[in-house]
This record gives structure tokens, sequence and C-alpha cells, in this order.
């Protein structure tokens, strides 16, 4: 559960009560008050920056120690107010929660001076029933003039129609995505939570009112059951293309597209790739279908969706299990401006089967690629395992950044995405970021750099964990053994 938003704003006597009631002279001034307003910023946010930060929680300080500094001074108390009042974050269902849309509502509408400090709004929309009132919710998007960025959680109904279901947002919703782009001249960012069918993505797209927007994010994009299921021997991309609304086709300002949970067909894919004018940045995250096996889409198909854009295309990421592909890897090479690129280890081969191929460098070597994002930890079992950096894998790296170098490509890094879970710990292949390191020396005379993120255990304790796992199974084995003697002499 996040932490609850801290929405009061400091007491005006408190602040009047503090150091500036005291009238002290500059040479009577503690140290730290005579420094410049830029450091005295960059100390209050050092000193209260948040050490465990979840990655949902957008805030990054911690308002318990900001509430006080700003009830030291007037001088810290208009540097506190925009760090208060920066980022707000309402997700979430503690018990306090419309409480605290309400405080925040009622002290936005008491002192509209601070209307104008939030910079980040996070909010939630109830689905069926409406717990918070539209018009505080309204208010509180519309006000926060100041915005670059929104994420909206919610906002969709589901109605019964015959023997399935039509996901559409709610009216309110239509209207408060209507009213953000017409009220927020500043907003770059916007993400929205929900389950989006063809039917509520038109319902999105007649409401879309953003002309500065750069980048718009999506999660939960499902299948409509209404539409016609096209199989893979009606597809038609050249008619997909035709039946996209030419009144939407370039429409939006938006250069960053980033698709999540899609399980949707492709005319969706098609319609939503056409929107904006141009794409600079494309990610399609936790590909999936129903039952959270691989997507019933495959490289092959979204290629063509993407072509619009192959000149201006420099970011492309694919995480998530992908179907079988019948056309192979998806085809970087095509993409002439492509810069970055992140796709899953496992659309390359199952596990036990990767072999290195010069067609993986043909395919994955764009001609300006610096990065190459390889996410091992998204494997198709349910738990990331310890052994999936095998020496397969390790050997698979070195071939491929030799290659790199042989054919005087432009790639200056391999990034390695792999977090296993660490109540899951193996021995097998030994621990996985020393095969890392081993590579990364390797690779160096090659020009190719290599990073990883941040193990989720240190050697010394994963060796402690393999060993506690070692003794466990031991006790389990000497204890079966028991019974088992037992059993006999019994007998």
């Amino acid at each position: 559960m996040a932490q609850q938003t801290d929405t009061r704003s400091a007491d005006e006597n408190k602040v009047t009560n503090g150091l500036d009631a005291l009238n002290l002279r500059p040479d009577q001034q503690a140290p730290i008050l005579r420094l410049p307003n830029e450091l005295l910023q960059l100390i209050f946010e050092f000193a209260t920056a948040k050490k465990d930060k979840d990655e949902w929680d957008a805030r990054i300080w911690a308002y318990s120690l900001l509430t006080p500094l700003a009830e030291v001074s007037r001088r810290f108390n208009s540097l506190v107010l925009p760090m208060l009042y920066g980022i707000i974050d309402l997700n979430g269902h503690p018990f306090n929660y419309q409480q605290r849309v309400k405080q925040l509502h009622d002290t936005l509408k008491q002192r509209p001076e601070l209307r104008s400090l939030p910079r980040s709004l996070q909010i939630e929309i109830e689905d069926e029933g409406t717990k918070l009132d539209f018009p505080v919710i309204h208010d509180l998007v519309v006000w926060a003039t100041g915005l670059t960025h929104l994420r909206l959680y919610g906002g969709f109904g589901v109605q019964e129609n015959s023997d399935t279901f039509l996901y559409g947002l709610r009216d309110e919703t239509c209207a408060l995505v209507r009213s953000a782009g017409q009220c927020l001249p500043a907003l770059r960012s916007f993400d929205i939570f929900s389950c989006f069918s063809a039917g509520a993505l038109t319902q999105m797209i007649e409401s879309f009112a953003f002309k500065s927007l750069e980048k718009l994010e999506i999660w939960a994009i499902l299948e409509d059951h209404n539409e016609p299921v096209l199989s893979d021997e009606k597809v038609n991309h050249s008619n997909l293309f035709q039946a996209v609304d030419l009144d939407i086709q370039g429409a939006a300002s938006f250069t960053s597209l980033s698709l999540n949970g899609y399980s949707a067909d492709l005319r969706t894919l098609f319609h939503l790739t056409r929107w904006p004018k141009k794409l600079v940045h494309f990610t399609s995250r936790c590909v999936h279908d129903d039952d959270d096996g691989p997507a019933d889409l495959d490289f092959a198909e979204l290629r063509p969706a993407l072509l619009p854009h192959l000149e201006t295309l420099q970011t492309i990421e694919l995480q998530g299990p992908y179907k079988s592909n019948r056309d192979g890897l998806f085809n970087a090479a095509e993409f002439p401006n492509l810069e970055s690129f992140k796709i899953s280890r496992w659309a390359i081969a199952p596990r036990g089967s990767l072999a290195w191929t010069p067609e993986h460098a043909d395919l994955l070597l764009a001609p300006r690629l610096k990065v190459l994002t390889w996410v091992v930890d998204e494997s198709p079992a349910e738990v990331e395992e310890w052994d999936e950096f095998s020496p397969e894998e390790e050997k698979w790296m070195r071939e491929f950044a030799k290659v790199a170098s042989q054919r005087r490509s432009t790639l200056q890094r391999i990034h390695i995405q792999y977090k296993p879970e660490t109540y899951n710990v193996e021995e097998r292949f030994g621990y996985p970021w020393d095969r890392m390191d081993k590579v990364r020396e390797e690779i160096r005379p090659y020009g190719v750099a290599l990073g990883y993120d941040e193990p989720p255990l240190s050697k010394k304790e994963w060796q402690e964990e393999v060993d506690s796992k070692k003794e466990r199974m031991e006790r389990e084995a000497l204890r079966r053994h028991r019974a088992v003697l037992a059993s006999r002499v019994e007998s």
C-alpha cells in the first residue's frame, strides 16, 4: 500500500511563529540559512528522498519530513511547497482514500495559488459504482494547470451484451479526458490504466484533445468479442490499413507509444500505430492472451503496424512472450534510424535451443543501433529461474559482440535485464553475474560494453542461500530416510 500523500498545506501561523518571528540579522543566522536557495533545495531533496521507493509510487520524497520543514520559515515554505505538491499520488484503496481526495480538493479550492504546483498527478477512478464524485476528480485534474504527467487508473464500465461483455470508458471518464486535453497545455505524458476494447479505443480517440502530448501509455487492451476474429488466412495488411479511420491518421501529437497487456486483434493495433503522425519510441510490453500464455501475435504481424514509422523510430521495445514466430526474429535492421532495441531472449529460441547463427546479427544489428537490451527475466516459466543465464546464453552473447565488431557496426553497449526471484535460488550454473562479468571482459576488446540490472542478491548472499537450501534438503532427506527405516522396523 502506498504511503499516504500529505495534502495539507503548512499552517500560516506556524510559519509566522518560526524563524521569521526572531528577526535575526544575517550574522546571527545559522550557517544553513546563509546558503542560496539552489543549495538549500538540493539539501532538502537529498535529506527527504524516499529510500525504499515502490515502482508504482510516483512520489520521490518523504512528506512526513517535508511538512515540518515548511513550518520553519517563509523561505523554507516557498522551497518546500513545490516538493509537497509537485507529485501527487492518489492511487490505491487505503482506509482514508476518500478523505485524502476531499482534503486535497478543499485545500486547492481554498488556496488557488497552489494549483500551479503539481507536475504529476496519479488518481484512481472507480470502475463500477462511484465512491468519489466525478466533479471532485474533474476539479483536481483541470485545476492543476501546470501538470506535465497525468495517470488515470480505472474509469471503464462493463455492460452485459448477450453472452459476452463489452468494455468501454464511462461517459464521465471520456469527459475527464476531454477536459484534461483542453485545460492542461503543459501536459506531455498521459497514462491510462483501463480495459480497452476497440469500442473503448474509439471512445478515447473521440475524447482526445491533447495538442502537445509527447507520450501515451495504455494498459490492458483486451480483445473485443463483438469484433470478428481475424484468422491467419484472412489477415490482409493493406485492408487493415484501409480500415483505419482517415480522420485519425496522423492526428495525434505524441511520438512515444507504449502498449501494456495487449491481447486485442490486429485492427486495434493498426489504429493505435496509425494515430500519431510519427513514432519515435514504441513499446509493446507483457503481451499475453486470456490464459496468460504467449499472445496471438507474432513479429510478422507486428512489423506492418510499425512500417509507417520506418524512418522515424529510434527506440523499439518488445517485451513479453510472443507466440512462436513463423518468420523468425523481428527484423530490427529494417529501421534505419533505430538506436535502441529491446527484445526478449526467449523470442530468439526456447530453453536449450539457443544456437548462434549469423542471421541473428543480420536481423538485430540495425544500421545505427547503439544499445541492445536482452530481456532474460521474461521466460515462459511462471517463475524466473537462476539458471536462465546459462553457458548457452554466455556463448551467444560473446559471438554476437564479436560479429558486431567484425561488421564495424555502431553497437556500443549490451544491457542484460535479469532479476530472478530471490526465493528460488539455484546453484546449477553458479552465480549468474560471474558469467556476465566474464563476458564483459571478453567482449571489451571488441569495443562493446556490457551492463546488467543490479543483482537481487550479492554473491555472498546467494552463497548463503545456496548453503541454507542444501542444509534444508539434507535434513529433509535424512527425515525421510529415518521414516523409511522406522516403517520397516514396525513391519
